[in-house]
């Protein structure tokens, strides 16, 4: 991460310890397909960007957030409507974001039963 984890905890904790919610809104789309030497470095720019501070988000979600407190991660309707080959690298980071939303709305262990946990799909 390019901020420390240990900062970003004095950043929350000089706020509020009891978060209302946590909206991760975070995203980078580009086009590439699996052809291209450049699809790994697509991909791992694109696993920063949407992947990296989701996670974070959900950690701090899981830390800070209240009770009945909102977690929201951003998705992408596109990728679960068809297969997008030539955005595959994106594809790939906001499938993976889906998932992580529909296993964190049901991690009790983590969250709340009350907590609302979902992915906003534009």
């Amino acid at each position: 991460l390019p901020l420390g984890i240990e900062e970003v905890y004095s950043a929350v904790e000089g706020f509020s310890t009891n978060l209302d919610a946590v909206l991760c809104v975070t995203g980078y789309y580009g086009m590439a397909s699996a052809a291209p030497l450049k699809i790994f470095e697509h991909y791992d720019k694109m696993r920063r960007a949407n992947l990296v501070p989701s996670f974070l988000g959900g950690h701090l979600a899981a830390r800070y957030l209240n009770p009945n407190g909102l977690l929201m991660f951003t998705g992408a309707g596109e990728v679960l409507e068809a297969p997008k080959p030539q955005t595959l690298a994106f594809s790939a980071t906001k499938s993976a974001l889906h998932s992580m939303a529909r296993s964190a709305s049901h991690d009790y262990d983590a969250f709340p039963r009350t907590a609302t946990v979902f992915a906003l799909c534009p």
